[in-house]
């Protein structure tokens, strides 16, 4: 029995350990460049907090932290519904709005049905966790409600986290197509850690209804708080070695991150001959062969799938050994498409619009523009110095 128990209590303390940290990452990231985390930092936070009184009930150490106490159901009634609207702002890229207060309603209930309790001294909180604490089961009873009977917050909060799970599964399923219609679509990784995220997350509340309520509720007390320290310890392990996911599915973000990283360090940064000839290969196969940059709007990350190369390698290869942008790589490609169309004589069926339009130009001006940038002159000045009629 001792080794399940420091086992258990190992784990709450690695799971809250990782949770702050993961908060703290999530949370500047989130100030500094993709403002959706800070949703998912408040949720993972709210969570580590209800694992730290969940180990504190459970060692009997709340007594130690009487000022806490009646704090975690306040997290446990916000977790989800941030992680939901943190969900549906990857999903549907919109922000918040004044509509989404509703959320804390279930909150403010509890707030102001136990604010008496927040006032009370410490002495006064102490004797109140003394007269529960031999009972962990009981103690989360919330027996201290103005308005509702015993039990009624344990039961309410675990319906709410099951309804807010619910409506993230809803939205992931009703997306799945879009996620996964290539292999290679950016964010298919954010998807396969949220959807694993939200499995494990099943047992913060589905033990409660299996055990806790007809059978063992200090088995159901232990199941729920050690599967939401084990879902934390994932969470955290996940993003230090895919942090693609802090992006969620917002790829201009990320390559534009990742674009200026390389222009910060591009120096420092320096390949095999082997690599720069396999990269070599994989470019001009889509480039040359397959004619690629004929697609109209046609970026770097297409680049980046199509050649199943990471566009940070894309970004090096390209400007440190083609010393040449991407967009000049392009469009020096479309140019020399448009010449051998005019020499082969399409513009005796097509205009230099439509030549332009064909070579992947998104209009004439951007067409001559590039013209005159790698041939010294005009489509026009071309044509007449090959003395096409």
């Amino acid at each position: 029995m001792d080794i399940l128990l420091n086992f258990k209590e190992l784990g709450y303390f690695i799971s809250i350990i990782i949770g702050v940290q993961v908060s703290l990452v999530l949370f500047v990231f989130g100030i500094k460049k993709v403002r959706t985390n800070i949703l998912l930092a408040s949720s993972i936070f709210l969570k580590t907090h209800g694992i730290f009184l969940g180990s504190l009930i459970s060692s009997g150490a709340m007594v130690y932290f009487p000022g806490l106490y009646r704090t975690g159901n306040l997290a446990g009634l916000l977790f989800a519904p941030f992680l939901y609207l943190y969900i549906r702002n990857v999903v549907y890229q919109n922000s918040l709005s004044w509509k989404d207060l509703i959320h804390l309603v279930p909150f403010l209930i509890f707030f102001v049905d136990f604010l008496p309790i927040y006032f009370l001294s410490s002495s006064e909180k102490l004797a109140l966790i003394l007269s529960e604490i031999e009972n962990p089961a009981e103690f989360t009873n919330f027996n201290q409600s103005r308005f509702f009977p015993s039990n009624f917050y344990g039961i309410f909060r675990t319906v709410l986290i099951a309804f807010y799970w619910t409506l993230s599964i809803r939205i992931i399923y009703k997306n799945r197509k879009r996620f996964l219609k290539t292999k290679k679509q950016f964010g298919t990784t954010w998807l396969k850690w949220i959807s694993l995220y939200l499995f494990l997350l099943l047992f913060s509340f589905l033990p409660y209804f299996i055990i806790g309520l007809n059978g063992d509720p200090m088995l159901a007390f232990d199941l729920i708080h050690f599967s939401v320290a084990l879902v934390t310890i994932f969470a955290g392990i996940a993003l230090l070695f895919f942090p693609k996911i802090l992006y969620g599915l917002d790829e201009f973000e990320f390559i534009k991150n990742e674009q200026n990283e390389v222009d910060e360090n591009l120096d420092k940064h320096v390949m095999s001959l082997e690599k720069v000839k396999e990269l070599e290969v994989k470019v001009h196969k889509s480039l040359i062969d397959e004619k690629v940059f004929l697609i109209k709007g046609y970026s770097l990350a297409d680049l980046a799938r199509d050649t199943e190369i990471p566009s940070y390698l894309l970004t090096i290869y390209i400007n440190k050994y083609l010393n040449c942008s991407f967009s000049d790589l392009i469009n020096k490609e479309r140019v020399n498409e448009s010449i051998r169309m005019i020499e082969n004589g399409h513009l005796e069926q097509k205009t230099f619009e439509g030549i332009a339009d064909l070579c992947g130009f998104n209009n004439r001006n951007s067409f001559i523009n590039s013209f005159k940038k790698y041939k010294g002159m005009t489509p026009s000045q071309y044509k007449n110095q090959l003395n096409i009629a």
